[in-house]
């Protein structure tokens, strides 16, 4: 049976970044001290370097934007309701 996939929080990547700069040891030594691979703290060194918004999760939304969403769908199947009832009436007056 496989492992499971460890996952670390935005503060913790932040602060082991923060102790390889601080620390002044190598990447493998302070790799070593938090039991994550040297090329994983390399990647968030470079990601908290790079990024405008460096370690963003895992696509989890904000509630605000996820009730907007729904409020959109609600309202689009609303506006899909009266199509059909618009459709039906027009092809009742043809025939």
């Amino acid at each position: 049976m496989g492992r499971q996939r460890q996952t670390y929080t935005a503060e913790f990547k932040r602060e082991a970044v923060a102790l390889l700069a601080q620390s002044g040891r190598s990447i493998a030594d302070v790799s070593r001290q938090l039991a994550v691979h040297r090329n994983l703290l390399r990647r968030w060194q470079q990601e908290l370097a790079t990024a405008s918004a460096p370690f963003p999760g895992r696509g989890h939304r904000p509630e605000d934007e996820i009730e907007q969403l729904r409020r959109e769908r609600d309202r689009a199947r609303e506006d899909l309701a009266i199509v059909k009832k618009a459709l039906a009436y027009f092809a009742k007056e043809r025939a």
